[in-house]
């Protein structure tokens, strides 16, 4: 992929890749049909459904206008903000490294500390409750899952440090192949080559999860890893609970038939499972620590 591709063209890849593959299949010629008679539309419909992502090809846009005007070569990959992050592709310009790593020092955008604190799960329920347009709640409690795991993951990882907008999870339902033991117990699943024909293997839900468009980890729905040509980040084996207890509450708000005492019992879920990721604090505790440094 070259790095001269501008913005649209960036994200016309990843739309095909991330949103119409799985809408269609991986029957690549079908979706490619699709994809051209309707791809303005279909690019629309994906910024609508991932505004974290919307509102970041916003921000890469911006950002090479200001590049251009200044003089600078608008084409290089600016830090952790390109569009090819989303994309899975980090490429830069190789032959002035020295302005490269200028325009990295200057445009780089810090990532912003993500916290979540006990205040944050009482102001999300009481959302939750006034909406009633189910796509945008299932949409509220999906983004706010999302800034659990990333909060998360910062605390294992503060060397490494990932913004709201760079985490996302994707069900996928795909061929793996089984392994078994002696006794015939399912042992672990491996995604399938098209060569190996001769292994056993099934139809499968799994959960893919990605950090600036790159695979990181896959896990089925029960915690059992997909091995594959990546080397599995074991955090996210922790994050599947929070996954389902996630589409358990999107499902409990959207039926019909939930009561009260219905809705609670999927949000003390949710919000233990959210523990088991973060240290769920007051905020007044933490205020207090603030004004007594």
């Amino acid at each position: 992929m070259s790095i001269l591709e501008s913005p649209e063209k960036q994200l016309r890849r990843l739309v095909y890749k991330d949103f119409m593959r799985n809408a269609v299949g991986m029957n690549r010629e079908v979706s490619q049909q699709i994809f051209e008679m309707r791809e303005e539309e279909l690019t629309k419909r994906y910024l609508k459904e991932h505004p974290k992502i919307a509102n970041k090809y916003k921000r890469i846009k911006q950002m090479r206008t200001r590049i251009a005007i200044g003089g600078v070569v608008a084409t290089l990959a600016i830090g952790g903000s390109s569009i090819y992050s989303l994309a899975g592709h980090k490429e830069v310009q190789r032959q002035n490294p020295e302005a490269v790593e200028q325009t990295e020092e200057n445009y780089k955008e810090p990532v912003e500390e993500v916290t979540v604190v006990k205040e944050d799960f009482e102001a999300f329920y009481k959302e939750l409750d006034k909406e009633n347009n189910d796509e945008k709640r299932n949409q509220n409690i999906r983004d706010f899952a999302e800034k659990v795991v990333v909060a998360g993951y910062n605390e294992q990882n503060p060397e490494n440090t990932i913004g709201e907008g760079d985490f996302y999870w994707t069900a996928v339902t795909g061929q793996v192949g089984i392994q078994r033991d002696k006794l015939g117990n399912i042992t672990n699943y491996q995604l399938s080559a098209k060569e190996e024909n001769k292994r056993e293997t099934m139809q499968k839900q799994y959960y893919e999860f990605r950090i600036n468009g790159n695979i990181v980890a896959r896990y089925d729905t029960e915690g059992v890893e997909i091995k594959s040509d990546i080397i599995n980040d074991t955090y996210f084996q922790k994050v599947v609970p929070l996954v389902k207890a996630t589409e358990n509450l999107q499902k409990e708000y959207a039926s019909q038939y939930a009561g009260e005492q219905d809705k609670e019992k999927k949000r003390q879920a949710f919000e233990k499972t959210a523990g088991n990721l973060i240290q769920i604090e007051e905020q007044t505790k933490e205020n207090e620590r603030e004004q007594g440094e």
